[in-house]
């Protein structure tokens, strides 16, 4: 296997793209980690049959409280199903890709698949039949590239044997490539654990997603910052309170 990361962009950053398009977090980070996919895929690009998939995990509410060792620190998900918006023809700008990206994320919170994927297992687990479980949890991981988690971590530096902590990063070797975004102090990690068959380069794809978060953010900024400057020099309407000129 092969394990990378490195820092990709600011939650400063990723807060100004979400409130200039009133996306989420993941909306753009999904967005951006798809755009970099798009930059490596060889072949017909138009053939809107070809589907890169992957598993999103989220957390899911606890069915029932778990007597182990673990006690609150236990945490229930679910890894419902995920078409990268990457080799459709119709996405010809951010805008366009970052919609479908929307569209499909608030399909999967809406969506009643995560109370039943954890209702199921717990049923299969209560009379025995966790074999079945895992069998069919090795064929939904044959039907994906990669599996996708978006982790909060310390806002503020935390320290290890006297030392401060300068970055995270988390890897897990998955069954099939797993990709962890993980914020701690103000700054955003990208960890890939490869799987062998994993059709993207590494490193190049971490420096991709790098660079899209960094340009959509300059992008972003300098639109505003010339909105604003035309608002300045545009004179004022007299019929407008100076609330609504100010603002």
């Amino acid at each position: 296997r092969i394990h990378a990361g490195r820092t990709i962009a600011s939650v400063r950053q990723l807060k100004m793209l979400c409130k200039n398009t009133g996306a989420t977090i993941n909306d753009i980070l999904i967005c951006a980690l798809s755009a970099a996919m798009t930059t490596f895929v060889h072949g017909d690009q138009t053939n809107k049959k070809q589907t890169t998939r992957a598993l999103l995990a989220v957390a899911a509410p606890l069915i029932e409280k778990k007597n182990n060792l673990l006690g609150d620190l236990f945490n229930n998900f679910v890894m419902p199903s995920l078409d990268l918006p990457i080799l459709d023809q119709t996405y010809s700008s951010r805008s366009e890709r970052l919609k479908t990206t929307k569209a499909r994320l608030n399909s999967l919170k809406s969506s009643t698949v995560a109370f039943w994927m954890v209702k199921i297992a717990s049923l299969l687990e209560s009379i025995g039949a966790e074999a079945l479980l895992t069998e069919s949890q090795l064929r939904l991981f044959s039907k994906h590239s990669c599996v996708i988690s978006n982790v909060p971590g310390y806002d503020l530096p935390v320290s290890l044997a006297g030392q401060q902590v300068l970055q995270f990063q988390t890897f897990f070797p998955n069954i099939i490539t797993q990709i962890l975004f993980l914020s701690y102090n103000g700054q955003v990690t990208m960890t890939i654990s490869a799987a062998p068959d994993f059709a993207y380069p590494v490193q190049q794809l971490l420096d991709r997603v790098a660079f899209e978060i960094s340009d959509w953010f300059a992008q972003e900024h300098n639109s505003s910052s010339s909105g604003s400057s035309a608002s300045m020099n545009k004179a004022p309407d007299s019929s407008s309170s100076l609330f609504s000129v100010c603002s």
